[in-house]
């Protein structure tokens, strides 16, 4: 229906839900989504806690149910949606951008320092402290199904200056067919989400400038400045 007032977001076995506004004021206007046909929920969690209350640490994973139910204006609420989840810790900092792909298929996710240093599936740690630490479907056959890459600065490790972030489609684990991105940029608590779609064939090469390579495959998506965050 179209008389949506928000969605009740909870996890089996844990305590409490979550309520996420249909309609949300923001810089640019009111952003609303007053319908529930064809809604997508994305959700992430600073601190990932596991059922039996201990904090999920790095390298681990646990499962989890996520349940989504639509409310109406009259407070009544649809027959929740289900959904599970494999739930990844991945580290946090001041600088942090997340690739999420469409389908299971090979996409790559680079971001590029104030120095010039790629951080990528072949840079995994930089010196300025970058890392990539979730990387999926590599080959077609690692960690298949997570869907998401991972880069992140810890706090107070972020050099100041301009990032650049790209996105690579390496192989395609779908029969050619296109595919869809999302990257999400968060630098010093403010986030950034971008799209974006591959649909030419993939090419196993390491997309170091975007600027002469072909889009068909190597995307440059965004550039950011980096001022350096303020002490909370």
């Amino acid at each position: 229906g179209t008389d949506i007032s928000g969605y009740l977001v909870d996890f089996v076995g844990y305590p409490g839900h979550f309520w996420l506004p249909a309609t949300v004021p923001t810089e640019l206007g009111v952003v609303s989504a007053g319908g529930s046909d064809g809604a997508t929920v994305y959700f992430a969690i600073q601190s990932p806690v596991m059922p039996n209350g201990a904090s999920l640490q790095a390298g681990q994973t646990f499962r989890a149910t996520m349940r989504v139910a639509a409310v109406d204006a009259q407070g009544r609420a649809s027959a929740p949606v289900s959904r599970d989840l494999e739930v990844h810790s991945v580290g946090a900092g001041d600088v942090e951008v997340t690739l999420t792909m469409g389908e299971a298929t090979d996409l790559d996710l680079y971001v590029t320092d104030p120095s010039g240093v790629q951080v990528y599936f072949g840079n995994t740690n930089a010196f300025s402290g970058g890392h990539l630490d979730l990387d999926a479907n590599a080959a077609c056959s690692s960690n298949v199904g997570v869907d998401n890459e991972h880069i992140f600065w810890p706090a107070g490790r972020a050099p100041v200056g301009t990032y650049r972030v790209h996105v690579a489609h390496y192989e395609s684990c779908i029969q050619g067919r296109a595919v869809s991105y999302r990257l999400t940029v968060r630098a010093c608590g403010e986030t950034v989400v971008l799209t974006g779609r591959f649909d030419g064939q993939a090419r196993p090469q390491v997309c170091r400038n975007p600027t002469t390579q072909d889009r068909a495959w190597c995307q440059e998506v965004v550039q950011f400045d980096m001022p350096g965050c303020t002490p909370s």
